[in-house]
């Protein structure tokens, strides 16, 4: 990722709850006395982050490329497998 684009990660303050994240992950364990540490918590925090902003800046860039104003699913639709694709 660019510095610019790091800068912009940086920049916005809104996070993940580590809450959510823990209870994302726990609803996909089969044993439930598996314990889940805070750091890998908060570094998939970190990482659903840096995606969702990269997803939004790309759907933007096709919009604009598409002489829009106004991002839509279609967008997201369109940049969502080359995002994935990116962060194997």
């Amino acid at each position: 990722m660019s510095n610019d684009k790091n800068d912009i990660v940086d920049k916005i303050k809104t996070e993940f709850r580590n809450s959510s994240i823990r209870d994302i992950l726990k609803s996909q364990f089969t044993n439930g006395k598996i314990k889940i540490n805070e750091e890998p918590v908060s570094l998939i925090a970190k990482l659903v982050k840096v995606m969702t902003v990269e997803s939004a800046m790309r759907a933007a860039a096709e919009a604009e490329a598409n002489r829009k104003t106004t991002v839509d699913l279609n967008h997201i639709e369109t940049v969502i497998t080359n995002l994935l694709l990116d962060f194997p």
